[in-house]
């Protein structure tokens, strides 16, 4: 509710440029987004979120460093 709430909100404000300002504005909301993100202790930074348990599906674990044939067969059915 909140992403839809912020994007609709920064969606009004870029459609209404017009012209060359309408990309320059998406390419900022683009790049400014980014660094905050980026810059966010909660959300783990450039990192990313840690800590996350594997995936677990019908009791099998995925693997940790890279797909193995057992995954590769539940991702490919």
């Amino acid at each position: 509710m909140t992403t839809g709430s912020v994007a609709a909100f920064l969606g009004l404000i870029t459609l209404r440029m017009q012209g060359h300002y309408l990309p320059l504005a998406t390419i900022a909301w683009g790049i400014s987004l980014f660094y905050v993100f980026g810059n966010t202790p909660a959300l783990g930074g450039n990192t990313g979120l840690t800590d996350i348990p594997a995936l677990r599906l019908f009791g099998l674990s995925s693997p940790v460093h890279g797909p193995s044939p057992t995954s590769r067969c539940l991702a490919w059915g």
